[in-house]
């Protein structure tokens, strides 16, 4: 549309930025058992999605850093020190965007047993040595 008199006083510039959702969420733990470690590692990645955020909970309630637990990579890891039984349960990573949000999650086991044994640093002796 023309108008009479009307004058050009500035030129808009538009960026279309394309965003895509999140998806393909995984969840792994390093080592991949915990029969004979102390400290473990939760990662969380997506396949899919522009500027996701990482969330971690365990058993539903979100998870604070404390003395043993860190949560580092800008919350796609969550490491564990010094694993003990009270570390079971499940823990889901959410993997937010402006566009949707995905979970995954992982059922972590701890075995008192396992644990003693990682622990002890006394040597086993045989009986009559």
């Amino acid at each position: 549309m023309d108008i009479k008199g009307a004058r050009t006083i500035g030129i808009i510039n538009m960026v279309l930025l394309m965003t895509k959702p999140v998806a393909g969420v995984m969840v792994t733990m390093m080592p991949n058992d915990t029969n004979s470690v102390q400290n473990v590692t939760l990662s969380c990645s997506a396949e899919h999605g522009t500027r996701p955020e990482f969330f971690w909970t365990k058993d539903g309630k979100n998870i604070t850093e404390t003395g043993r637990l860190s949560i580092r990579n800008f919350g796609q890891a969550l490491v564990m020190h010094m694993v003990s039984v009270e570390d079971c349960g499940i823990y889901t990573c959410l993997v937010a965007n402006q566009l949707n949000s995905r979970t995954q999650s992982l059922n972590l086991l701890v075995s008192k047993f396992a644990l003693q044994r990682t622990r002890s640093k006394k040597p086993v002796s045989k009986e009559g040595e």
